[in-house]
């Protein structure tokens, strides 16, 4: 019984060991501050060298595509739309929104950026985690919510 407990007790400590390697966890990364409002020439910061992060202006392996639009789309849409996906807006003017996101389980802050573009009718969008190194598609995950609900007229 007392080697089960010890066994048990050294599996748990090896597996959190890995999470927190994995997601390259230390102190000074809890806090690290955001990459995001970096735009120059009208397109958003690129992707560090990392798998956790896509963009719209980002290389082949951090590319998503830009969100067209068809009718008038306004900021304020822009904003209900990441707000209902749990996003908190940081920053925002007529044509950009910085926003957000926290998870659930360990609290890690991403970064999400849209730029709307209103004469090409076409949206720039960056999500970006701000600390590790994978997160597990949760960046182009959000990136494909957030274009599907604004392509749908009644998120």
């Amino acid at each position: 019984m007392t080697f089960v407990k010890i066994g048990l007790g050294l599996v748990l400590l090896i597996v959190f060991f890995f999470i927190f390697k994995f997601v390259n966890l230390s102190r000074g990364e809890l806090n690290m501050k955001s990459t995001a409002g970096q735009i120059q020439n009208g397109k958003l910061s690129p992707c560090p060298n990392k798998p956790n992060c896509v963009s719209t202006s980002g290389p082949k392996n951090h590319k998503v595509e830009p969100i067209s639009y068809n009718e008038t789309l306004s900021q304020e849409r822009i904003n209900e739309v990441i707000k209902k996906m749990g996003g908190e807006i940081l920053s925002k003017d007529e044509k950009y929104t910085h926003a957000e996101f926290t998870s659930k389980l360990f609290r890690f802050k991403d970064d999400f950026e849209v730029i709307n573009n209103p004469e090409d009718k076409i949206l720039q969008v960056r999500s970006a985690s701000r600390v590790g190194h994978s997160d597990l598609g949760v960046n182009r995950k959000r990136y494909e919510k957030f274009k599907s609900l604004i392509l749908n007229d009644s998120f």
